[in-house]
């Protein structure tokens, strides 16, 4: 005698799918830069990848630029110096 048997498949486990978010730090760029400039900056950075000029030379950029900005701002804030009420006040607690 010979039986059939059906066999139910067992129910799976709910298919997960994930979604990775990638963080970086850098962007890759393709620049065209002229050979005589890119070659005096990596003569002021000897030992520098050319990548490592670049970061450096804008990172400089960005710095005076900073400084520039905020000398550029003298004479038109308004700062009132609470230095000494705050050293009185923090001498008392």
């Amino acid at each position: 005698m010979s039986y059939a048997t059906t066999i139910s498949p067992a129910p799976e486990a709910p298919v997960q799918r994930r979604r990775r978010l990638w963080h970086t730090d850098a962007m890759r760029t393709t620049l065209e830069i002229d050979d005589e400039l890119l070659a005096s900056l990596l003569a002021r950075h000897p030992g520098a990848s050319k990548r490592e000029a670049v970061e450096r030379a804008i990172a400089g950029y960005l710095a005076t630029d900073a400084a520039a900005r905020t000398r550029a701002l003298a004479g038109n804030v308004e700062i009132e110096d609470v230095s000494a009420e705050l050293r009185r006040a923090d001498r008392r607690s």
